[in-house]
């Protein structure tokens, strides 16, 4: 069991942790490339393919999970697009309890996420009024 009076900060990440991943894969690998199919007049099977591609190209680099990245290499609003879906955004079920196990082994205020890709995202994206509360301070 952890001593969680000698633990001052704890960072955890959201996407599949915190929160349930149906928000993220029904944004990145539905949502959005049906948006960019209509942005590019192409057929919604012709702009997912594109995009996927355009993923592929990316996987593994900082500029993959870069929201402000994708706005600027898609030239699309990324942040409007999300708020679109923003209700499928649910947390894992015994998530809530955690901030609140017993005191003497509670983790101690302060604890935040690292997952926004931006401080935008952190402050005015679909993450931000979810975790906000939840959370002392956030790093982006």
């Amino acid at each position: 069991m952890l001593d969680w009076t000698r633990i001052d900060t704890v960072l955890l990440d959201m996407d599949g942790t915190l929160l349930d991943l149906n928000f993220d894969n029904h944004f990145w690998q539905t949502h959005l490339p049906r948006r960019y199919a209509e942005a590019r007049g192409l057929s919604p099977a012709a702009g997912r393919e594109e995009l996927m591609a355009r993923y592929h190209a990316r996987a593994g680099t900082l500029e993959w999970y870069s929201v402000d990245f994708w706005e600027t290499e898609l030239e699309l609003d990324i942040m409007r697009f999300k708020e679109e879906v923003a209700h499928l955004i649910d947390i894992h079920p015994h998530v809530t309890a955690f901030p609140r196990c017993d005191a003497r082994q509670r983790p101690p205020r302060g604890a935040g996420d690292q997952c926004p890709s931006s401080q935008r995202d952190a402050e005015n994206g679909a993450y931000g009024p979810f975790v906000a509360p939840r959370c002392d301070r956030q790093f982006a």
